[in-house]
């Protein structure tokens, strides 16, 4: 941490742009300058990734703006001899970087991804986020509602307290409550949290991010012969089914329920089901024989 002194003293010496660095105990975080009397502004190197929470806009407070390798706000102090002038406290802090996670609903009006806060909260994931600290690449592993770094008590949001603001984030969800939903293919990135820290923004309307989640749905196509006892039976007539564009193999995700059909022209296809669809179009043909 560096602290800075500029202005005039009593003499009419300038120390305006004279960056004096102070040595800040770790334990208490005190620093102190000894200068002669003057007109002085006292300031702050605020460190990457950290926002200035301290001090506040008020009498005797001060733009650090055009003082070299300062920023925020600062102290504009008057001295005269044999003056102390103390309680000049800097504060810094982290942000914090809240996710969202909704579901794709057909039964939620107006719901979409440009509209979130039509579509209901869906809890029950893991995110891993991954940032940079120290020019070192990191990651984070944060479950909803289940690991002690999930800040957010509501389902649906996880918040992490502690980011560094103005950093680049990458974070890919893993979908761990439900497998009737299909995880958000999205890894979004952006440039930093938010200003605050995640017990101040637990009734936040939005948040930094969100991922949807899709709802799969199941496909049944049954055949019968009336003449052997309807639906689920064959004898005088029997039929293929084929459904495009799917793809009845293993490589499904879920796996259909009736994974490979070897014989897929044979007239020997009772019931077809397709499993973990996402939402799209699909066309099924029967074909009967005789």
């Amino acid at each position: 941490m560096t602290i800075h002194l500029f202005g005039t003293d009593g003499g009419g010496a300038s120390v305006h742009n004279h960056t004096v660095t102070a040595t800040v105990n770790a334990v208490v975080g005190s620093y102190s300058f000894t200068v002669k009397p003057g007109s002085y502004t006292v300031c702050e190197s605020i460190p990457a990734g950290y926002e200035q929470t301290f001090p506040v806009a008020g009498t005797g407070i001060v733009s650090c703006a055009g003082h070299s390798g300062a920023g925020g706000l600062g102290y504009s102090i008057t001295l005269t001899s044999g003056q102390v002038d103390d309680d000049n406290h800097f504060g810094n802090a982290r942000g914090s970087l809240l996710i969202e996670k909704r579901a794709k609903s057909a039964s939620s009006a107006g719901c979409s991804e440009a509209a979130p806060k039509n579509c209901p909260v869906f809890g029950g994931a893991t995110f891993k986020v991954t940032f940079t600290v120290g020019g070192a690449l990191t990651f984070a592993t944060v479950r909803d509602n289940v690991d002690a770094a999930d800040q957010d008590p509501r389902a649906g949001y996880v918040c992490l307290d502690g980011v560094l603001l103005n950093t680049s984030f990458t974070i890919e969800e893993t979908l761990t409550n439900n497998a009737n939903y299909a995880p958000d293919p999205d890894k979004p990135t952006f440039s930093q949290g938010n200003s605050g820290n995640c017990a101040s923004r637990a009734a936040a309307a939005d948040g930094d991010v969100a991922f949807f989640n899709t709802p799969l749905s199941v496909i049944r196509v049954t055949f019968g012969s009336l003449a052997d006892g309807g639906l689920g039976n064959d004898g005088a007539t029997k039929s293929t089914i084929q459904c495009n564009p799917l793809v009845k193999d293993s490589t499904q995700v879920p796996p259909g329920d009736d994974v490979g059909d070897l014989t897929p022209a044979a007239f020997d296809d009772i019931e077809e089901i397709f499993t973990g669809l996402a939402p799209g179009t699909y066309n099924c043909e029967i074909v009967i024989d005789p």
